[in-house]
């Protein structure tokens, strides 16, 4: 069980950045071993903007080995974040600044996902309150930090 000290350091919306980052690992994992073939190379190419095309045969070895990659990566956000760890709040910053750099690219390629833009806005801004970065802070003091 938690105890009330560990819950307030755990703010619900760092729950529900973790729950989209769950989701982000999930999804892509599942339409791989849900879809055709086509479906996830046109996933993957609208996403990550790799067209995997000119492999031939090793094309679905290098998408399922890009996705689990992706799922690996969020994972350890995941954990990171579960844990309030410094380094978490730090990545998760990165990546979705990352994030953030390819849909505009989209957008500007006339293809806009308002969606994930307004989401990325929405974590980038509530992980720099003052009370989230607190909290982050204290968990890094509890892991030894600085």
């Amino acid at each position: 069980m938690e105890t009330t000290a560990t819950k307030k350091e755990r703010p619900f919306g760092v729950k529900a950045i973790i729950f989209l980052h769950l989701l982000t690992a999930v999804v892509p994992l599942l339409a791989f071993f849900l879809l055709d073939d086509q479906s996830v190379s046109e996933i993957i190419s609208t996403s990550f903007f790799i067209n995997l095309g000119f492999l031939g045969t090793d094309q679905q070895l290098i998408e399922i080995g890009l996705l689990s990659a992706f799922a690996l990566l969020q994972v350890v956000l995941i954990v990171g974040l579960w844990q309030m760890r410094a380094w978490a709040w730090l990545l998760v910053m990165i990546t979705t600044g990352l994030s953030m750099t390819l849909l505009i690219w989209r957008y500007f390629q006339g293809n806009p996902d308002y969606l994930a833009m307004a989401i990325n806005v929405l974590v980038v801004f509530y992980l720099n309150q003052r009370d989230v970065q607190q909290a982050f802070r204290r968990g890094q003091k509890a892991e030894g930090g600085q």
